[in-house]
């Protein structure tokens, strides 16, 4: 596999298109601070390896300790032992993932507080939630979550748009319609249309 080239091939990220590799290195300096990643096999991957596991295997990626975590009241939070990352101080996603709804709620409330006079628990906090946020969408740039075969899932968005259209055209118009065409094509719009709020 050619990963040079891939690293090279252009995403959308911030509004701009940059380079596969230039995500993958500037995503793993927000959540860490550097740019290596050791899996928890001990070996040493690429970022773009690294970006293709979250892309393609984030089943494997969740568990690559990428997030730094120092504050002893966010560590707290999570439950987390500094004693148990790597480095004391790198988590993985996996790690963490159970805890999210909590730190969203601290992000919650510190988010509205200025800048200025956040709490150093405060900005651990935002900083985190942020690089856990920006995590998923990279998790699902490629495909919605919960899907287990994605090209079928396209395979059968093709095949349904010209009736799906047409079915919840006449949904809308309160016409007669096929109820189970339209409730497909609209669900299947919305795992779209998700992806689209959530990877830019």
């Amino acid at each position: 596999f050619d990963l040079t080239g891939f690293g090279r091939l252009p995403l959308l990220a911030n509004g701009r298109m940059k380079p596969i590799d230039t995500v993958a290195r500037n995503s793993l300096l927000l959540f860490q601070g550097r740019q290596t990643v050791t899996t928890p096999a001990g070996q040493s991957i690429t970022p773009t390896e690294w970006l293709l596991d979250v892309f393609f295997h984030s089943d494997a990626a969740d568990k690559y300790r990428t997030f730094e975590i120092v504050h002893p009241d966010l560590l707290a939070l999570l439950t987390l032992n500094a004693e148990d990352g790597d480095g004391k101080k790198r988590f993985s996603y996996a790690e963490i993932a159970k805890k999210i709804p909590e730190l969203e709620r601290q992000a919650r409330l510190a988010g509205p507080i200025d800048s200025a006079v956040r709490t150093p628990f405060q900005k651990a906090v935002i900083q985190l939630y942020g690089a856990l946020v920006h995590y998923q969408r990279l998790k699902h740039t490629l495909a919605p979550p919960t899907t287990d075969d994605f090209l079928a899932e396209l395979l059968r968005f093709q095949k349904l748009l010209p009736t799906g259209i047409a079915a919840v055209r006449a949904k809308q118009a309160g016409q007669p319609h096929d109820e189970e065409t339209a409730k497909a094509m609209i669900e299947l719009g919305q795992r779209y249309l998700f992806m689209s709020e959530t990877t830019n």
